[in-house]
């Protein structure tokens, strides 16, 4: 506010009125040096300025919190890889199954299709080298084959049991038109199949022995225990033939009781009938009704026989069954209905057909291989695959010393496919 001198009358009288200024008075300032530094004040002496923060005790508990979440963070990121890891094992035991049965989703005319290893050679392989590369050479090529077929020849060649190679050696048998022998590779892999994890689990697993590292055993002969059973596995409806193809899960070491985490074996063990243990054994990758038909119901055929000009004419004849065998060559089941039933010979006989011109249908069964003696136990069981089937005109000795087609213009058997978990097909003939 501003006052100045001025004359002013008052009364008459001038009066002398001082004008002056009054300056007002203004707030002190405060500047601030921060945090942990001084405020000035105009008028008086720095006072210090303090910072808001946190105590010992709460950062404590911050660094708690992210040590906390990092650790569940880290764990989920490992059990996300075992999960992966474990789907893997899965996915290759799927694969491996599938190259020794053939793929069931495949369908060829309406019907699966018939591939893999067992379709081709009869038997299952001795190792999963086996469906990658061939085993054994022969020094002439006509019998690499197998063995048996090297040392047949001819000019009987030699054998290498240890060679491997990547050749198939697929041949056909004229008199039954079947394939047979190895026709591979039946697993693809980038890496060298002498490699020791060629084809590992999910898990990383290796091992010199051909199996990558699984735990494999082929042609276990166990009961409903895991008792060994020594019966002919093809003929013993109590023999387990069975393959196992196991997972050693994450420690890679065989384990008994399942914990339930990715240290366990896949697939996992199972136990006797109390499903207790100490009595388990592995699970099976192939069991035996997945790679053997059980022919002990017999194989029905449908005729029609045209009435002949002489009247009905009654006729005896029998099946011979043509299967790859174990030692990739081809077998020969016979028909005999042995009707004595003795056990020290076979009394070969046939069945009876008439040609009246009607429908019939023959059911045949007994089958025994034709190298086996007299006395020899029926053939319960035949690989899976494409299998031929002949009836043949009984020559009053033996269905396997009968050679003639029936009907005469037959010429050949006919291709029958069998597949498992299947009925028995019903053959128009």
């Amino acid at each position: 506010m501003c006052f100045n001198r001025h004359r002013k009358r008052v009364g008459g009288a001038l009066a002398a009125t001082r004008w002056f200024s009054v300056a007002a008075k203004a707030p002190p300032t405060r500047t601030t040096a921060g945090c942990g530094g001084t405020a000035i004040n105009a008028r008086s002496f720095p006072t210090p300025v303090f910072c808001q923060g946190f105590s010992l005790v709460e950062l404590t508990v911050v660094l708690l919190l992210i040590t906390l979440i990092a650790s569940v963070a880290v764990r989920e990121t490992s059990e996300l890889g075992f999960q992966v890891r474990y789907e893997q094992t899965k996915e290759r035991l799927e694969m491996i199954k599938q190259a020794i049965l053939g793929n069931p989703r495949q369908i060829v005319n309406g019907q699966q299709a018939i591939s893999g290893f067992v379709a081709d050679m009869g038997r299952l392989p001795n190792s999963l080298r086996e469906l990658l590369q061939r085993s054994g050479d022969c020094s002439d090529d006509a019998g690499d084959v197998s063995q048996a077929a090297c040392l047949g020849l001819p000019t009987p060649g030699s054998w290498t049991a240890s060679a491997w190679n990547n050749d198939p050696v697929s041949q056909l048998d004229d008199d039954t038109g079947m394939h047979y022998g190895w026709n591979g590779p039946y697993l693809s892999v980038a890496n060298n199949p002498a490699d020791d994890d060629a084809f590992s689990d999910g898990w990383g697993s290796a091992s010199n022995d051909g199996n990558y590292g699984w735990r494999f055993e082929s042609g276990l002969n166990q009961d409903k225990l895991g008792n060994a059973n020594p019966a002919d596995d093809q003929s013993d409806p109590d023999g387990f033939v069975r393959l196992v193809v196991q997972s050693l899960g994450r420690d890679q070491i065989a384990n008994a009781l399942p914990t339930n985490d990715y240290i366990d074996d896949y697939p996992p063990n199972r136990f006797a009938d109390d499903n207790t243990p100490p009595d388990y054994f592995p699970t099976p990758l192939i069991d035996k009704s997945d790679w053997l038909v059980d022919i002990r119901s017999g194989i029905s055929v449908i005729f029609k026989k045209t009435l002949g000009a002489s009247g009905p004419s009654p006729e005896k004849i029998c099946m011979k069954i043509f299967y790859r065998t174990s030692n990739s060559t081809i077998g020969v089941l016979v028909s005999d209905e042995d009707l004595s039933n003795d056990a020290s010979a076979i009394s070969f006989d046939a069945k009876t057909i008439t040609a009246d011109g009607s429908f019939q249908t023959i059911r045949f069964n007994d089958f025994r291989d034709s190298q086996s003696s007299a006395g020899a136990v029926p053939k319960a069981f035949v690989p899976i695959g494409s299998l031929a089937i002949g009836i043949y005109q009984f020559d009053a000795t033996s269905c396997k010393t009968s050679t003639s087609y029936y009907p005469a213009d037959r010429k050949a058997p006919i291709q029958v496919d069998f597949h498992p978990h299947a009925t028995l097909p019903v053959i128009n003939w």
